[in-house]
């Protein structure tokens, strides 16, 4: 029971995160840069998936462990290296498979 506490707790304040990344500081990096390959509509389904994936993967890798020791050090730790090791994934494969993928000047990735 508390690992279902803990994804929806975890859920919570990354959906709030999140939408202030997508909402605010992100959108208009987002449209400037590869408003072309946006889609018109959110795909919803491959959203929840990605959600419901993500967190349980950052309740098990971070948040568990780091309940178990009793530290938020660790908390910080393992999940930063999560998401590290989640979004290079991402970026780093779209910099070797697509053609579109560039680095600005000021350092951002844009694909």
């Amino acid at each position: 029971m508390n690992f279902l506490k803990h994804n929806l707790l975890a859920l919570a304040v990354f959906a709030a995160v999140d939408m202030v990344w997508l909402l605010i500081i992100a959108k208009n990096l987002y449209r400037n840069k590869i408003g072309f390959l946006m889609a018109d509509r959110i795909n919803v389904p491959a959203a929840v998936i990605f959600y419901l994936l993500y967190i349980v993967a950052i309740v098990y890798f971070a948040v568990e462990p780091a309940l178990a020791r009793d530290s938020i050090a660790y908390a910080l730790q393992s999940g930063a290296l999560f998401g590290l090791v989640a979004y290079a994934t991402y970026d780093l494969t779209n910099l070797v498979t697509l053609k579109v993928v560039g680095i600005v000047l000021d350092g951002s990735i844009f694909f």
